[in-house]
């Protein structure tokens, strides 16, 4: 398949979806591997905020870089990205957090730069808006109907599971777009890679659409965040496989 070929639909297909979706954490470019570990009590955590979540601990100054590719048929894109928390503002009942995540590709293909906006409550983590710019920008608000995108730190356990609705509307789709994802915390996993290795909460997320089908499966880790993930969206037939792995990261003292 020729280069150009590959290369269109994915930035199509992942820019219209919000790359925050897509590329978390890890893959094949770094060799990660995990395995099965006793599920214990996490130790005790200071959160700074509502946004402080032990497993994805959204402080100010926090920064993780990934690593990994995307597959489309026989095509191969290679991928880096970094997430900074630029922003955080609230208490322990209601935060909100401003993410910048940029990310790398080749050199025929253009660095694409997201500003993620979240809002947290004791009840968990909710995405609220999502500015994505690559050659054009485009701007995606949220707006949760039930459930969240992460759960609180004490229903965040194995044999978890909860939906996340909400509606996304855009600066190209008006009026929004219904969106349902069901999510089970399954196992805690130890993964091994180029970070370190990490015992992490296995959480896999699916949703139905009509023209195909999209899942995900995201590891966190207590105190770092997103150490892996992997997701595979299939619209039309066409099938767009992400992975991407931990490969630093900094996470402020309290």
């Amino acid at each position: 398949m020729a280069k150009t070929t590959s290369r269109r639909p994915l930035i199509l297909i992942l820019g219209g979806l919000g790359l925050a979706l897509v590329l978390v954490a890890a893959g094949i470019a770094a060799g990660a591997s995990y395995f099965l570990v006793k599920w214990t009590a996490a130790p005790e955590y200071v959160a700074q905020t509502a946004c402080d979540h032990p497993y994805f601990p959204l402080r100010h100054g926090a920064t993780w870089d990934y690593a990994g590719d995307i597959v489309l048929g026989e095509g191969r894109l290679p991928a880096t990205a970094t997430w900074t928390v630029e922003q955080v503002h609230g208490d322990e009942t209601e935060a909100t957090a401003i993410v910048i995540v940029i990310y790398h590709y080749d050199e025929n293909t253009p660095q694409i730069t997201e500003t993620i906006a979240y809002s947290c409550t004791p009840g968990g983590i909710f995405r609220h808006s999502l500015i994505a710019t690559a050659r054009a920008q485009s701007f995606s608000q949220y707006a949760t109907q039930s459930g969240a995108y992460l759960l609180s730190p004490a229903e965040l356990v194995p044999g978890a599971s909860w939906q996340y609705l909400y509606n996304i509307v855009t600066d190209y789709t008006l009026p929004g777009t219904d969106y349902a994802w069901s999510y089970e915390a399954s196992a805690i996993e130890t993964i091994d890679n180029t970070a370190g290795t990490f015992d992490a909460i296995r959480v896999e997320g699916s949703r139905s659409q009509p023209a195909g089908s999209d899942s995900s499966t995201e590891w966190f880790a207590f105190g770092v965040g997103q150490v892996r993930s992997e997701r595979v969206q299939n619209e039309g037939g066409v099938e767009v496989v992400s992975t991407m792995a931990l490969t630093g990261y900094r996470v402020p003292s309290p």
